[in-house]
C-alpha cells in the first residue's frame, strides 16, 4: 500500500501535495483537503504505465516501443489491442493504458506529431538521390 498523502484540490481542478496526512475529509476556507494513498493521487490522463524519459515522446514502461505506435496499430490498422500485446510481449492492458494516454493527452500527442513529421521531412531532404529518382513516383 502507498504512503498517505494530502492535497489540496482548488476550484480550478488542480491539486497540490500538502505534507500534512491526517485522515478524512475537511473544507477548510472553501478549499477541499482530500486523504487518499499515494497510488490513488494520479490526476486525470496520468499512468503508471505510461512514461516519458525514452525517445522524447511517451512509451510503456521499461518499454521502447511508444504511446503513438500503439495508436497507429490499434486505431489505424485496426489491430485488436490483444494481437498488438502479444506481438510485442506486453500485457494487454499496456495497450489500453497507452490508447487512454493518447486520447487524454491530445495537445502532447498532436505536437509529437508535427515533431515527428518535420523531422521526417528534414531527413528525407539530405538523403542523396540519383538525379530522376523521386521516392514521391512510388
Amino acid at each position: 500500500m502507498g504512503a498517505t498523502v494530502r492535497e489540496r484540490v482548488a476550484t480550478d481542478g488542480n491539486t497540490e501535495r500538502v505534507d500534512d496526512v491526517r485522515c478524512g475529509r475537511d473544507r477548510l476556507g472553501g478549499t477541499l483537503l482530500s486523504t487518499r494513498t499515494e497510488s490513488d493521487c494520479m490526476t486525470r490522463g496520468e499512468s503508471r504505465r505510461i512514461e516519458r524519459e525514452l525517445l522524447d515522446e511517451p512509451h510503456v514502461r521499461n518499454r521502447r516501443i511508444s504511446v503513438r505506435q500503439l495508436y497507429a496499430l490499434v486505431e489505424e490498422r485496426d489491430e485488436s489491442p490483444e494481437a498488438v500485446a502479444d506481438r510485442y510481449d506486453l500485457d494487454v492492458a499496456d495497450v489500453y493504458h497507452a490508447l487512454a494516454y493518447y486520447h487524454d493527452h491530445p495537445r502532447e500527442m498532436n505536437r509529437i506529431e508535427r515533431d515527428r513529421d518535420r523531422a521526417m521531412r528534414t531527413v528525407r531532404e539530405t538523403i542523396d538521390r540519383p538525379p530522376g529518382v523521386d521516392p514521391a513516383d512510388s
